[in-house]
Order: C-alpha cells, then sequence, then structure tokens
C-alpha cells in the first residue's frame, strides 16, 4: 500500500520547514536533534541523517508533534505547510 498523504523529505528540508515555523533547535544526542515552538510549545525530534529520506512513521510522528490544536494565550492556530507528496 502507497502513502500519498505523508511528504518524502530528508532532514534538512524538514529543518527549513521547521524553521519557517518558529522551532529552534534545543539540543542533540547523537543523531537525534530537539526542535521546540515557543509559542505553541510544541516539540519534536528529528533523526538527522544528511541526505537520507525520512521513513514514513518518522515524518508522521514529527508532522504530528509539530502541528498545534491552538495556542494558550490566544485562539489563534499554527498550521504547518508540509509540501505535497507529488
Amino acid at each position: 500500500m502507497v502513502d500519498r498523504g505523508t511528504p518524502r523529505l530528508n532532514a534538512d528540508e524538514v529543518i527549513t520547514i521547521l524553521k519557517r515555523h518558529n522551532f529552534e533547535q534545543l539540543g542533540q544526542s547523537g543523531s537525534h536533534q530537539k526542535w521546540r515552538n515557543a509559542i505553541s510549545g510544541k516539540q519534536v525530534i528529528l533523526a538527522y541523517h544528511r541526505g537520507r529520506t525520512l521513513p514514513l512513521g518518522t515524518m508522521r510522528s514529527i508532522i504530528q508533534g509539530a502541528e498545534s490544536n491552538s495556542l494558550k494565550e490566544t485562539d489563534n492556530h499554527i498550521a504547518i505547510t508540509w509540501p505535497n507528496s507529488g
């Protein structure tokens, strides 16, 4: 079964998207980087392997962890735009 809803990206592409949505890298342990959005408090762990496409399960976890239902201070929403998987 082919998953057509989850984008296939490498770690550098994901980092670009996270930075665009105000995520900052907090630290790293081995190949795993911790990224957090200070506004929403959402946090994701990114396995950084230069040039390698991230597995589908990893991408789903990053997408789920990065998206926010609502901010505590306001009724605004954070919507992260991920590229279509073509």
